[in-house]
């Protein structure tokens, strides 16, 4: 018999707020919203909600617990009722509906799909610029003066934007 067999079992519903980059300390989380009585609560109206209310979760996985859920979509799993804290069982997650204001469901996609975009656009960075070449500069610009520096990152810049500011 397994911890989860002996353990008291209650489904819980979360709603799936998306992927944001946490305030506290600015890594990358899944934010989920308790709902306590999910199907009325998903009637078509707004639900108001505070990140410091108790009920809001926030879950600092790197997997979520489904993949490829998009803000808006309201899961059920297990939760075991007697654990210290607040414990789920990943495994038992299954998506039951998608939220039904429009208007939230939208704002919450579109901060998701957002934040999609900036990882891929940052990965794709690191793998297609060797920065190394850049060390010739970084060791000239180290030489210099602060009123120097700030010239040189100036004109570095106005030149990357294509106007070679000609003395």
């Amino acid at each position: 018999m397994t911890k989860k067999d002996e353990a008291n079992i209650e489904v819980v519903h979360l709603l799936f707020l998306g992927t944001r980059i946490s305030p506290r300390d600015g890594k990358k989380s899944h934010t989920w919203l308790l709902l306590e009585d999910w199907e009325n609560q998903n009637n078509g109206d707004p639900i108001v909600y505070d990140y410091d209310d108790d009920n809001i979760k926030v879950y600092w996985n790197k997997k979520p617990w489904i993949t490829g859920l998009c803000g808006g979509e309201i899961i059920s799993l297990d939760h075991d009722v007697d654990a210290d804290g607040f414990t789920l069982y990943g495994g038992t997650a299954q998506i039951v509906a998608q939220w039904r204001n429009e208007d939230q469901l939208a704002e919450w996609q579109a901060a998701h799909k957002a934040r999609q975009l900036a990882d891929s656009a940052r990965r794709s960075l690191k793998a297609n610029v060797d920065l190394s070449m850049l060390d010739p500069l970084k060791t000239a610009y180290g030489k210099l003066d602060r009123r120097s520096k700030s010239a040189l990152l100036v004109r570095i810049f106005a030149y990357l934007e294509g106007d070679s500011m000609k003395k």
